[in-house]
């Protein structure tokens, strides 16, 4: 059963032709931004640290050191930003498909990557639902 045909064509540019796909679907919106927040709580505080209690206070004459140092020093800031634009941007990539040979995974933020694992290959499998993916 596919539980959403038009996406089961994203993977023909990987799939052999004897290989036959039973389920495709890609990860909720909201959920899978959410992944992003508490990086982005993280890097926000980071920068609120830097701005009010460094930045704000520091005299002009030390701008020379000061602006490259905390242009390096912000990155959890910027890269928290940074990451859950990549999250916005790789949604319309990110899909799941588990054929009747293995299990594919689509994702990429530019381009598309293709990670697949062979069935015989999985031994034992857990899913664990959060009460975020529960509310869905």
């Amino acid at each position: 059963m596919i539980s959403d045909p038009q996406l089961a064509a994203a993977f023909d540019p990987i799939r052999s032709a004897n290989e036959n796909i039973y389920w495709a679907g890609r990860p909720h919106y909201i959920p899978y931004l959410i992944t992003g927040v508490p990086f982005l709580l993280f890097g926000l505080a980071w920068g609120a640290m830097d701005y009010f209690g460094f930045i704000r206070n520091m005299p002009r004459s030390m701008d020379g050191f000061a602006i490259p140092f905390f242009a390096l020093h912000l990155f959890p800031f910027w890269g928290s930003i940074l990451y859950l634009l990549s999250l916005l941007i790789s949604y319309r990539n990110v899909a799941y498909a588990v054929t009747d040979q293995r299990l594919i995974i689509r994702s990429g933020v530019f381009g598309i990557n293709y990670k697949t694992v062979d069935l015989d290959k999985i031994a034992s499998m857990e899913v664990s639902v959060g009460p975020i993916e529960a509310m869905v």
